[in-house]
């Protein structure tokens, strides 16, 4: 099929918005409780090299994540379907935020209660969103054919380098508690971009 969708373009932009993460860097102590500054850095990176990755891939295969398939010759910049292919690359990630902040460790298991991100989630097609996220290595437990009626809670992994979850964690967790508290709004385009934790500068002093 070929793909001159509006969305592959808006993709690659959002792919090239990404913070580029420096060479060396200081981390906030909030971010170490738990990690040392290497274990934190290294994921860090982990998780950027990832989300660049995901970016790519919705741009060549947009329908996998359940993005709008406008065509660019059908569309100018201001019909609603333009403004819905510009944000729609951003809602894997706004969907991620909620996935980390609606969940705590128990154990050694990071246990995410369905509940509270449906009650925060705005996005749609979650359970395409959560089948993809198992394509880049994460692993769900608890959860039938993705979906989120299908639990109270549900457990998630990432057994390629675990210290990944602490990371989306605690950022997550950091975003919600502070730049996203009391912003009723959740899926306001703007909003969802400034302050994702894909995209702010968490790390700096």
């Amino acid at each position: 099929m070929e793909n001159n969708f509006l969305v592959r373009k808006w993709a690659l932009i959002r792919r090239n918005e990404l913070t580029d993460i420096p060479e060396k860097f200081e981390i906030h102590p909030d971010f170490l409780q738990t990690l040392s500054h290497g274990e934190f850095e290294s994921a860090f990176r982990d998780v950027g090299e990832m989300f660049r990755q995901m970016y790519s891939d919705m741009a060549n295969s947009p329908e996998k994540f359940g993005l709008p398939l406008y065509k660019t010759d059908e569309y100018d910049y201001f019909p609603k379907q333009a403004r819905e292919a510009r944000t729609a690359p951003w809602n894997l990630f706004y969907f991620m935020l909620c996935l980390f902040a609606c969940g705590d460790f128990k154990g050694n298991a990071f246990t995410v209660d369905a509940a509270q991100v449906k009650g925060m989630n705005k996005t749609r097609k979650t359970n395409l969103l959560l089948e993809a996220l198992c394509d880049y290595g994460f692993m769900l437990n608890g959860i039938k054919n993705y979906n989120l009626s299908s639990c109270g809670e549900f457990e998630m992994d990432y057994p390629d380098n675990r210290n990944v979850m602490e990371v989306l964690s605690a950022v997550a967790k950091k975003v919600k508690n502070t730049q996203l508290k009391d912003v009723k709004n959740y899926y306001s385009g703007v909003i969802a971009f400034r302050n994702a934790f894909i995209s702010i500068t968490v790390v700096k002093n």
